[in-house]
């Protein structure tokens, strides 16, 4: 996909100032900026057209980012999705407030249009703590951050009518993980829908489980 020019100065700023961060908070393992655009900035833009394909739609109204870490995938399709409603969700403290000040230097995040939330709060605690979310968000995703089958039972309290669900895991995830999540997926109402796979030049393949309230 292609992005403009003030989507990728917005990107790139939103990096340099997590690398930034990272000096003295562990945001993530890599240091160097140019690999940090490929395994960040390019893997977290693979989910665009994956969520066009699986929904026909240019962009969900609203999406949540559940472990979101450094804010990745979730401020990197804040920033390519302005008009969407994004909630960045993860159980660390200091990682919410470094991702909140970065989505603010960037520019992602603006003050005359809070589109863009941060929440220090787990998955199960959603509900409780942004009960709008209930029911209401058109698109969850997470990046690496556990098994498919909790990941599943947290976030499908919180899909809308046609929701979807893309969890981003390595290349060849367990069949074990596979079946557990599309077991977890039938018992919360929903449908499991063909595996797709993404790639950047430079990473492994990414597979990505896909999910959808009927």
């Amino acid at each position: 996909m292609t992005i403009d020019l003030a989507t990728a100065t917005k990107l790139l700023a939103y990096l340099d100032r997590v690398l930034e961060i990272n000096q003295t908070l562990n945001l993530t393992a890599v240091r160097d900026r140019e690999d940090a655009i490929v395994r960040h900035i390019l893997d977290s833009l693979t989910l665009v057209p994956v969520w066009r394909e699986v929904t026909g739609r240019d962009a969900p109204k609203w999406f949540l980012d559940l472990g979101t870490g450094g804010g990745f995938p979730g401020a990197v399709l804040a920033a390519v999705w302005p008009k969407s409603r994004a909630l960045l969700i993860d159980s660390t403290g200091k990682k919410v407030r470094a991702v909140d000040d970065a989505l603010k230097v960037s520019g992602i995040a603006r003050a005359s249009a809070p589109s863009v939330e941060t929440l220090h709060a787990r998955g199960v605690e959603v509900p409780s703590q942004v009960p709008r979310a209930r029911r209401g968000i058109d698109l969850c995703v997470a990046r690496a951050v556990g098994p498919a089958f909790g990941l599943v039972r947290e976030m499908a309290p919180l899909l809308a009518p046609g929701g979807v669900i893309l969890l981003m895991k390595g290349p060849e995830p367990p069949a074990e993980e596979i079946a557990a999540g599309e077991r977890e997926a039938t018992d919360r109402g929903l449908v499991t829908l063909p595996i797709r796979t993404t790639r950047v030049e430079g990473l492994e393949t990414r597979t990505v489980l896909v999910y959808r309230r009927g």
